[in-house]
């Protein structure tokens, strides 16, 4: 780890946000969307919902520590992807199942790769800084290619 020994207990709980933060991008476009076809009650419902959903789900996670909290952040997130697809895109915007999922798991599937191949290329990388620098390089490669194909842009 490129901050040294003292942070190793942090990276799981820091590593579980930057997993939410897939989640967090699904669902943010929705409020533009529902406020460009003029339906900002619904928005405003949604994010009361929101209000009384998180603090449940955090307040379950909180009982296992940094790292349940963490990961009740990302399991409340996950499990309202479908409904919040539902009420807040779906049924305002009719946009189908097979149209999300298509532009969802594109860059997914590219990032999950990315990944998977920047560890096992950083394994026999000693140097955490070599290691951060060349999964930096492989992701944006990876980004590059997906804009490129037109899938992100």
């Amino acid at each position: 780890m490129p901050l040294g020994p003292t942070w190793t207990d942090a990276s799981v709980p820091l590593t579980i946000p930057a997993c939410l933060g897939y989640f967090r991008s699904l669902s943010n476009p929705a409020g533009a969307l529902l406020l460009g076809v003029g339906r900002a009650d619904v928005a405003l419902r949604w994010k009361i919902a929101l209000l009384l959903v998180y603090p449940a789900g955090l307040w379950i996670g909180s009982q296992w520590g940094p790292n349940g909290l963490a990961t009740g952040l990302l399991c409340t997130s996950a499990l309202l992807l479908i409904p919040g697809w539902i009420w807040l895109v779906f049924l305002h915007n009719g946009w189908s199942a097979f149209d999300f999922a298509r532009t969802v798991l594109a860059p997914a599937a590219v990032a999950a790769g990315a990944w998977a191949v920047a560890g096992l290329l950083s394994t026999p990388i000693s140097s955490p800084w070599w290691q951060l620098a060349g999964t930096t390089v492989l992701v944006a490669i990876s980004y590059l290619g997906l804009y490129r194909a037109r899938i992100l842009g």
